[in-house]
């Protein structure tokens, strides 16, 4: 039992060493302390800044085209996605799979957790010292730390400097 955990440890160390070294080759700019589980999915990674110390759980998926940055310390769960870019859809007399695309950058601060199952759209700023519920949906930048939730994510409540250390 305690050399299958041991087993299990390093090949998690070595699937996450694995998926830096992708995304290094692939453009993106990493901060020390970086750890991420299987199946991570990036696109345009050239414009994905990483800080230190970003923990990324199994199924993140991320279309980094109209650039993405993840400040340190920040936690993203299981089966998040971020996306910097959407598709046209105004003119009706023309398929939306020809009216190409709108790119906007996403801005997560620092000791931030994205929960499991949050979207993140492009245009989207979230703060510092904030949580993001499972399942929430943010299309805007937000405006002060707190608790997000919902479709569209809305403020829960408010953290302060006591609330950051059970973050």
């Amino acid at each position: 039992m305690r050399m299958a955990r041991r087993f299990q440890t390093r090949l998690l160390k070595l699937n996450s060493l694995l998926v830096r070294a992708k995304l290094r080759v692939l453009g993106a700019k990493i901060g020390n302390g970086f750890f991420a589980f299987r199946r991570c999915t990036v696109y345009n990674a050239q414009n994905l800044l990483i800080g230190h110390h970003v923990f990324i759980n199994d199924n993140f998926w991320c279309n980094a085209k109209g650039g993405v940055r993840i400040g340190d310390d920040t936690l993203i769960g299981p089966g998040v996605v971020i996306h910097s870019s959407n598709h046209v859809f105004s003119d009706t007399a023309v398929l939306i799979r020809l009216q190409g695309h709108t790119d906007a950058p996403v801005m997560i601060g620092s000791n931030v957790w994205l929960a499991a199952g949050c979207i993140i759209l492009p245009g989207s700023v979230v703060p510092s010292h904030s949580v993001i519920a499972a399942g929430a949906v943010v299309n805007r930048p937000l405006d002060r730390a707190g608790v997000y939730g919902g479709v569209p994510a809305a403020l829960i409540r408010e953290l302060n400097r006591a609330d950051e250390h059970q973050l």
